[in-house]
């Protein structure tokens, strides 16, 4: 069975949300949609990053008018988690963020995957979206003090 016909896909994951749904019109062909809380993807996945030297204030300046504001607080939270961990972009944690756009709340969903194949780690937290970066280190660091230090072979700060 195809997934998307016209694009050769017979078997995949597709973002919903970024993929089918806005840029294809196509959310009706979902079969199954996963929840992120249980289905996290790596720490800023699908966010596109334009990065400049900290003191170059002129390309800061410039950047600052593509910046999604509601995109960059969840990618702070995201990244709070994995910095938290001590990790990058091969470490087997997963962080995605929500933003409520009512409340201006962050809520960061985080796992640490067991490399012998046991059980993840899983932990929420949330908290205002202007100290994102806060909420998702406090996070990954409730994953390290709950036995992520252990899978990931790092101390807890």
């Amino acid at each position: 069975m195809s997934v998307c016909p016209s694009y050769n896909v017979q078997v995949g994951v597709l973002m919903y949300l970024g993929f089918l749904q806005q840029r294809l019109g196509l959310a009706e062909r979902a079969s199954e949609i996963l929840d992120p809380s249980v289905w996290a993807s790596a720490a800023g996945a699908g966010i596109v990053v334009i990065e400049h030297r900290t003191d170059d204030e002129d390309t800061a300046g410039l950047l600052s008018t593509v910046t999604h504001p509601a995109t960059r607080v969840v990618l702070d939270a995201e990244r709070a988690v994995l910095s938290s961990l001590e990790g990058g972009c091969l470490t087997a944690a997963s962080a995605h963020a929500i933003l409520d756009p009512a409340t201006q709340h962050v809520t960061v969903h985080a796992a640490v995957l067991d490399p012998s194949g046991g059980p993840a780690l899983r932990t929420t937290s949330s908290g205002p979206a202007d100290r994102a970066a806060e909420v998702g280190r406090d996070t990954g660091l409730g994953l390290l003090h709950a036995g992520a230090a252990r899978l990931l072979a790092v101390s807890p700060h």
